[in-house]
């Protein structure tokens, strides 16, 4: 074979071969135990699928396999997460980028040649790949953009379910106050409202309340969402991520952050919405036993609860801190 049927053709801009592989060239190391609190946080965030849950739980006819089901589920992302940065970190060692999609951004599929054009002010050459073929630009555009899209794609359902989660909230919070205080009040009022049968009515000016009551059953109100507070509080949940972009363009410290909120959602809100679970079941009358066909070691304890909670809290003040 001559020198030109040996020569290897570079996919990524100049490069021709992996820079992450252990040769003299190369400082790339595998493991960096200094930076393990940024990866906590992506890596939990990256798995986060508990929104998901009760829809998908709900379509399984056999419930006692939904924890094997989501241990295999943890198990493949985990190992295809794990296949592309190696792969990544392989190709390109200390040149990936935080976000490696950007390192598409090279990507010629060997086509195309490179012109140089002169340097800086050092006189270092520097160049640009012309004539790349169309299918090499669109794999490297639709990389580089797809984390984008995606988000882009996410975000306004995320802000809606945000929003209404909120308005859900506060209504709530108000019923309930304002049905604690009626129901303080009632006995003094009873006597002013009373009809010829002796039924209570109630009514309330408020457009959005109303006061629903039996024979002998105390009043409920009922707060009714009108289209300005459902408005109000998907604006809420809207504008400041994206007054934020405007300040903050970094993915990577996006996804620092962002993993704080991801280590809360799997380590410490569960357990305690476990544990306040555990608490309104043992004060029903009807309650006999905790155990559901969910339960797997250490989902159905207090105190398996109390130590995952706890060991949250350590986690999300540890990758802060750091």
């Amino acid at each position: 074979a001559n020198d030109d049927s040996m020569t290897i053709i570079p996919h990524f801009n100049n490069q021709i071969h992996p820079s992450g592989i252990n040769n003299e060239t190369t400082t790339t190391t595998w493991f960096n135990l200094s930076n393990l609190h940024q990866m906590i946080p992506i890596a939990v965030y990256s798995v986060i699928f508990h929104q998901a849950i009760p829809g998908l739980a709900h379509t399984t006819q056999q419930k006692s396999k939904i924890g094997i089901i989501f241990s295999y589920t943890f198990f493949f992302l985990g190992f295809t997460y794990a296949l592309i940065g190696w792969i990544d970190a392989w190709y390109f060692g200390n040149g990936i980028y935080e976000s490696c999609n950007l390192n598409w951004k090279g990507y010629h599929g060997g086509t195309g040649r490179f012109v140089l054009q002169e340097g800086d002010e050092d006189g270092a050459a520097s160049g640009y790949w012309v004539d790349v073929a169309a299918w090499a630009q669109f794999i490297s555009f639709f990389v580089v953009v797809f984390p984008a899209l995606d988000v882009l794609s996410a975000f306004p359902i995320n802000a809606f379910i945000l929003g209404n989660s909120m308005r859900d909230m506060m209504i709530m919070m108000t019923r309930n106050n304002k049905n604690d205080t009626r129901t303080t009040n009632q006995e003094a009022n009873n006597c002013n409202h009373t009809d010829n049968n002796g039924n209570n009515n109630y009514n309330n000016d408020d457009d959005n309340t109303t006061l629903h009551s039996g024979d002998n059953e105390q009043p409920q109100l009922v707060v009714v969402p009108n289209k300005q507070m459902t408005i109000f509080y998907r604006a809420m949940a809207a504008i400041p991520p994206i007054i934020g972009a405007f300040f903050v363009r970094d993915l990577g410290i996006v996804t620092d952050y962002s993993g704080l909120t991801g280590l809360a959602i799997a380590f410490c809100f569960p357990p305690l919405l476990y544990i306040a679970s555990d608490y309104k079941m043992k004060q029903h009358p009807s309650f006999c036993t905790r155990r559901t066909v969910y339960e797997r070691f250490g989902s159905s304890s207090v105190v398996h609860a109390k130590i995952m909670l706890l060991f949250g809290l350590i986690l999300i003040v540890y990758c802060f801190c750091l």
